[in-house]
């Protein structure tokens, strides 16, 4: 009897060890999407266009093409209209969540120009955290923000035994 249940036990492991593991759905590209209305503050004829990251969008439903007012992606997405389709032609500059309300705000002027759209998905976003962060400092007299990242390098060859620092400060106008 210990031996039948030995060789049957045997038997079910060798099987299930020559089996291919199954696809993780976390392996599969996940669509995002970007909302687009053909008037301002999200009025108007809507839609939530999906494609998987870095696909074109090649074109645009009837009633949005090139007639797009407002657009933004979900958190955690980058999105970029173009001005024809496949896009090609001009580019938007970037719509990052909430999007805009009104695309002819001067800070994107790119009111009914869209004819096909882009995103990608941030690298390390999870909801509202990202897997990264920036130390900042601010400085009031110079009314500006300044990150300072220093980076050393540990020299490892046996020649010498220093190390090499390197500081880069960036300032960001407020």
């Amino acid at each position: 009897m210990l031996l039948s249940t030995s060789v049957l036990l045997l038997a079910s492991s060798a099987a299930l060890a020559s089996q291919a593991p199954a696809r993780r759905d976390e392996w599969q590209p996940t669509p995002i999407c970007m909302y687009m209305t053909n008037e301002v503050n999200w009025q108007g004829q809507a839609a939530n266009l999906c494609a998987v990251p870095t696909y074109c969008g090649n074109t645009l439903p009837e009633g949005l093409t090139g007639n797009v007012t407002s657009a933004g992606p979900p958190k955690g997405v980058t999105c970029f209209l173009y001005s024809e389709e496949h896009c090609t032609g001009d580019i938007s500059d970037p719509i990052v969540w909430p999007g805009y309300s009104d695309l002819s705000n001067p800070l994107i002027d790119f009111s009914k120009k869209a004819r096909s759209w882009k995103c990608w998905k941030w690298c390390g976003y999870i909801d509202d955290v990202s897997s990264s962060s920036v130390g900042s400092t601010s400085s009031t007299a110079a009314a500006s923000s300044q990150i300072t990242a220093t980076l050393s390098l540990s020299d490892l060859s046996s020649a010498t035994s220093g190390s090499v620092t390197r500081q880069i400060t960036t300032t960001i106008a407020a």
